[in-house]
């Protein structure tokens, strides 16, 4: 079996309140949606979130 595509896929989300943590304030979440296809029809999703100020 072998991986025959990737697609992503980003999604910004609004917060209905600001969420405090240790390094930041978060006002929206934004996730990463992965989409993996093989050569043998088998599809897979992965979620990938992504947390402003634990990247710098």
């Amino acid at each position: 079996m072998k991986i025959t595509a990737i697609a992503s896929t980003i999604v910004d989300l609004r917060l209905h309140r600001a969420h405090r943590l240790a390094m930041t304030t978060m006002a929206g979440h934004t996730l990463v949606i992965v989409q993996m296809h093989t050569d043998e029809g088998m599809t897979g999703l992965g979620e990938l979130p992504v947390i402003a100020g634990y990247n710098t």
